[in-house]
């Protein structure tokens, strides 16, 4: 909606300056119109140029206003392309609310772009070990363990593992 609204006045913009730039007249009449109030016939004249650039530009920075928030409007932006970062941390936002297989689903598709990704190995060890898939996990987690031994992940992991779980998985010590 608000890119119409935009593009409107990108498009009034456009009239306006072009108005001022090849119908003197009209602007004549619209300023004997509002003469008192608004406009002076002196200062339209001589300025009448400067006036009709400012409103071609200001016209293009809206259409090209319009256009990105056409373009990139959140929901044909996260159709296009989304990134690892965010999907990283929409996985940790499902492990946290305990929809595993849903966080489980953004990690293998970080893995798919990335396979050496020691943050989504790390969740997705996490999420296999919270859905009782011991073996997977701990292989998951040995992975990530080899490509980032220090990483902070591994930390609030094991944190949400134990709080989730009630004990330490023997591998994550």
């Amino acid at each position: 909606m608000v890119y119409y609204l935009t593009f409107l006045t990108a498009l009034s913009l456009l009239f306006l300056g072009l108005v001022f730039f090849y119908r003197p007249n009209w602007v004549l009449y619209f300023n004997r119109v509002l003469r008192e109030k608004f406009l002076n016939d002196s200062l339209v004249l001589l300025n009448r140029r400067k006036k009709g650039v400012f409103f071609l530009l200001l016209s293009s920075i809206f259409f090209y206003w319009g256009y990105l928030l056409s373009q990139y409007r959140p929901s044909r932006l996260s159709q296009k392309i989304i990134s690892t970062d965010r999907l990283l941390y929409q996985s940790m936002r499902h492990l946290d609310d305990q929809q595993y297989e849903k966080s489980k689903t953004l990690c293998e598709r970080v893995l798919s772009r990335d396979p050496n990704n020691a943050d989504a190995l790390y969740h997705l060890g996490a999420a296999h070990l919270l859905l009782n898939n011991q073996a997977q996990g701990e292989s998951f987690w040995n992975k990530a363990v080899e490509l980032d031994p220090r990483s902070s992940e591994a930390s609030r992991l094991r944190g949400l593992i134990t709080r989730t779980k009630g004990q330490v998985v023997s591998s994550l010590k």
